[in-house]
C-alpha cells in the first residue's frame, strides 16, 4: 500500500503486524533504544505508538529523567529485559553502509547518524602530506 494509506491504518490500529523501518535517529529519539517507535504517547508517521503498558511508560520516563550515566546504564538493561519479555518488535538486520571518500585526505570519521557529513570531519580532515 502507499505511505498515506499505511499511516492511516497504522494510526487507527487496523493491523496485526507491520514491517517498517528503523533509522539511526529513530534509535536515538525519545528515550533512546527504539522507545520512540512504541510509546503510545507519541505520534508521527514513523511511530507505531502501540505500547501503553504502565511499566514501559514509566521506564521511558525514568530514562528521560536520568541524571547520570550509571542510571542510564541500568535503565538500558531494564529496557532490553522488557523488550525480551514482551517482544514488541523483531529486529531484522541487513545494514551494510558503504561510504565513499577521497583517499587524498585523512582524518575521516563516519558518524552513525550523519555519516561523513559531520562536525568532526569539518574540523579534522586534512590533505595527506
Amino acid at each position: 500500500m502507499d505511505s498515506s494509506t499505511w499511516i492511516k491504518q497504522k494510526d487507527a490500529g487496523e493491523y496485526d503486524l507491520t514491517i517498517t523501518r528503523s533509522t539511526p535517529w529513530g534509535m536515538l529519539m525519545h528515550a533512546n533504544w527504539g522507545t520512540g517507535y512504541f510509546d503510545s504517547r507519541r505520534t508521527g508517521e514513523g511511530v507505531l505508538h502501540v505500547l501503553d503498558d504502565p511499566v514501559f511508560l514509566k521506564l521511558c520516563d525514568d530514562i528521560l529523567a536520568a541524571t547520570n550515566e550509571d542510571q542510564l546504564h541500568d535503565y538500558a538493561y531494564e529496557l532490553q529485559d522488557y523488550y525480551a519479555e514482551n517482544l514488541p518488535a523483531i529486529a531484522l538486520y541487513w545494514s551494510k553502509a558503504e561510504t565513499p571518500y577521497n583517499r587524498a585526505w585523512q582524518g575521516w570519521y563516519s558518524d552513525p547518524l550523519y555519516g561523513i557529513f559531520n562536525v568532526d570531519n569539518f574540523l579534522s580532515v586534512e590533505k595527506k602530506q
